[in-house]
């Protein structure tokens, strides 16, 4: 087949042990890769280690010292470092240098992995090359697409290429490559409204193509378009602010990351609603955030962790917005990966650029110990949760692992600010476990601050939430 089956690497991490307190995330070291300006990170194995996550492959664009898109003296060529630890602190790493050529900016590959090899789908302002890496040798390269590609995005035997069009700058072009019984058959979508068209995604589980038209720098404009089995008509279209940057697709949130307007958007990419309101990361002028990864804590508690250019990586809880870690760094952040360690993370943030723009080649890697102690994992669990605390369709994930002493019931209460109950549960509590969801939505409650009053025993819990 013409298309490899390719498996997408999303920078998701759940992790699988409980805490109580939030440890906090360390520096530990900087690599200077092989490559110029790294852009992109994943993580996989090679053929002289299979672990899944044992090596660091990063995505260089090279520089084009005049900015011409010519190569000149003193230009480098994009290329792929690869990087594996020897011990805690020595890394060994080789380089594959690419064919000459300015990547689209900012970088959106397709990626795919199949045990010690790989595939990626490169777009290029001029072209989309793929290379195909043995677990032995050097990588094969191939042209897929002549002309510019700006991100790419597969499902199957389908290859799914956005352009920007030049002579109607508000319609987004989508070029749809299909291998049939005659060959390669490439067919067009337009996309109306959608300036400045940039990443794609496949969302397998409902069968749909998610678009990012990044809109207009300084203008409120951006959308992520959702089109049914990747098809132009029956579109549905959601704003995300000014300058969309990035998205993300794990389960049912698709993180949309918004230079321009300093948010980070969490929608339902079912209904296709706003999970909660946006969430305002305190950045300024063009030191926005760049991109984002998922990281889920065993107690529930769903986190973000968002690099920006105002040189740092900012740790959000998804629920109430609040930023719980700021991480420095000594230069712009672009692409970042997480990999779990035994009872450690890492994550790696990719430094394309220093602070005056001019080119660097530096990863960050930042770890984060997990505390291990019965007592810990003990008094985390029993901390209620209400997911999302933000919400206007329904239900509401409530679950609390209840103390000693607790009954065997569970009274749930809901409270205005104003001190009116408006709802009322009574709720088996089996084992000494809660876990229910309950009907909270703009169908039962008008937009506002509530909080729920949780009762068992002598034991009383407030959880505070939003409708809106």
């Amino acid at each position: 087949m013409w298309f490899a089956r390719l498996i997408p690497i999303p920078f998701v991490l759940v992790l699988s042990s409980l805490h109580a307190q939030l440890p906090q995330w360390q520096f530990v070291r900087s690599h200077d890769v092989l490559g110029k300006t790294p852009l992109m990170l994943f993580f996989g194995p090679r053929e002289a280690d299979p672990e899944p996550n044992s090596t660091a492959y990063v995505l260089c664009g090279g520089v084009d010292v005049n900015f011409n898109g010519q190569q000149d003296p003193g230009d480098e060529s994009p290329s792929l470092t690869v990087a594996w630890g020897r011990d805690n602190t020595e890394v060994a790493s080789l380089n594959f240098s690419f064919s000459w050529g300015p990547l689209s900016f900012p970088l959106r590959p397709a990626v795919a992995q199949e045990q010690a090899s790989f595939t990626v789908y490169l777009p290029l302002m001029n072209r989309l090359l793929r290379y195909t890496f043995p677990p032995f040798g050097w990588p094969h390269e191939d042209t897929v697409l002549n002309g510019p590609a700006q991100a790419v995005a597969v499902s199957e035997g389908t290859l799914f290429v956005s352009r920007r069009n030049s002579a109607e700058p508000e319609i987004g072009l989508i070029l749809v490559l299909r291998r049939d019984n005659v060959g390669i058959r490439v067919d067009t979508l337009r996309v109306y409204a959608c300036q400045n068209i940039q990443q794609l995604v496949w969302d397998e589980a409902r069968q749909q193509l998610i678009v990012l038209c990044e809109g207009q720098f300084g203008q409120r404009d951006a959308v992520v378009q959702f089109l049914p089995q990747g098809r132009d008509s029956g579109v549905t279209v959601v704003p995300v602010g000014g300058t969309g940057n990035f998205l993300l697709l794990s389960g049912d949130t698709l993180v949309v990351v918004s230079n321009g307007s300093h948010e980070v958007y969490l929608i339902d990419p079912g209904t296709r609603l706003w999970h909660r309101m946006p969430i305002e990361l305190g950045t300024t002028g063009y030191g926005g955030p760049r991109e984002a990864v998922l990281l889920t804590l065993p107690n529930g508690q769903r986190t973000l962790l968002v690099g920006t250019y105002s040189r740092d990586v900012r740790w959000v809880d998804i629920a109430t917005g609040q930023i719980l870690q700021t991480l420095q760094l000594t230069g712009l952040a672009e692409g970042m990966a997480l990999r779990s360690r035994g009872d450690t993370l890492e994550l790696w943030v990719a430094q394309p650029f220093t602070p005056t723009y001019g080119p660097d080649s530096t990863v960050a890697v930042f770890q984060l110990v997990l505390p291990t102690s019965v007592a810990e994992q003990t008094e985390g669990a029993r901390e209620p949760r209400l997911m999302p605390s933000f919400l206007t369709e329904g239900p509401a994930r409530l679950e609390w692992q209840l103390p000693d002493g607790a009954g065997a019931a569970v009274r749930v209460e809901v409270y205005s600010a104003d001190g009116r109950r408006h709802a009322e549960w009574e709720l088996p509590a089996a084992s000494g476990r809660l876990s229910v969801l309950l009907p909270l939505s703009r169908q039962l409650l008008p937009a506002g601050g509530y909080f729920l009053r949780l009762t068992s025993g002598p034991h009383t819990k407030t959880l505070p939430f939003v409708v809106y």
